[in-house]
């Protein structure tokens, strides 16, 4: 339905049997439902979480009181990271029943590619073409490195090409640069390739819009591929798979200069580069 409710599932809980049901996400009406008649029913409740920062908007405060209830009453709670435990705890869980059950991912196989990749240093970050993605700033950080760095190129890869504002306005920012490229239809068949032509890997996600990264499981994949990282504090994987200085750097969202100045500490020096891939296969792999 518009309110993002599954009447079907209302429907099965209330007539069909079982012994426990888990739920996927803290802040959907679904959840809220599912929790009430679940222990109405007097079943078992598991909630997985992702969530470390909330409320988003004005309006999620009205429903504060459920969800603390749900992060207080749950049997057990699933979270992805430490930030997601953070917030759970701070939401009134106990920290008895909460869980860690990190994201892992696969490796996608190397196909080559038809590019115009001229044996220049590559940094390559991927998502969603919308605001709270950052690539905005990334492209604003690489415009003052490029200044400096002339074998160095920007790619920013997306799997739809979204036609809204933020895509005009990343088109008006690339304009000044002929070392920045968008790459559109990026999916399992051609990631490995970028992934793997990449000397460094960005994910300069920001909170805006009420958004954020819960995780960012792109980051997982970049280090699958023994590359250094860069990402923010809006980003919740940042704080597990990210040793500050050892495989990358975290930085202050929305912050060019900071951003800069991690890339260009690590577009400069070769053995760095290496090093710190390395440590990021080591780290994901563990």
């Amino acid at each position: 339905s518009k309110y993002n409710l599954s009447y079907n599932l209302i429907f099965k809980l209330l007539k069909e049997d079982y012994d426990l049901l888990i739920a996927n996400d803290p802040h959907t009406l679904d959840t809220y439902i599912a929790y009430f008649i679940t222990k109405l029913k007097k079943k078992k409740f598991i909630l997985r979480n992702e969530t470390f920062i909330w409320p988003r908007s004005p309006k999620s405060k009205l429903v504060e009181p459920i969800i603390k209830n749900i992060f207080k009453n749950a049997d057990a709670i699933i979270c992805t990271g430490t930030k997601a435990k953070e917030y759970a705890i701070k939401k009134g869980a106990k920290e008895e029943k909460i869980f860690i059950s990190p994201y892992s991912v696969i490796k996608y196989p190397i196909k080559k590619q038809q590019n115009n990749l001229k044996n220049k240093k590559v940094i390559f970050s991927f998502g969603r073409m919308v605001p709270y993605k950052g690539f905005d700033i990334l492209i604003k950080a690489f415009l003052k490195l490029e200044k400096e760095i002339k074998d160095v190129d920007l790619l920013i890869g997306t799997s739809k090409f979204e036609k809204n504002k933020f895509t005009q306005k990343i088109l008006e920012l690339i304009s000044n640069s002929k070392n920045i490229h968008l790459i559109n239809n990026i999916n399992k068949d051609n990631k490995g390739f970028y992934f793997s032509k990449a000397d460094i890997f960005v994910y300069p996600s920001t909170f805006r819009n009420y958004d954020a990264d819960c995780w960012g499981l792109v980051l997982n994949e970049a280090m699958l591929y023994s590359k250094p990282i860069i990402s923010t504090d809006a980003v919740g994987a940042s704080y597990d798979i990210i040793e500050q200085g050892i495989n990358g750097y975290i930085i202050k969202h929305d912050n060019v200069d900071e951003l800069y100045l991690a890339l260009k500490k690590i577009i400069q020096n070769k053995n760095l580069r290496k090093k710190m891939g390395k440590e990021s296969k080591k780290i994901v792999e563990n």
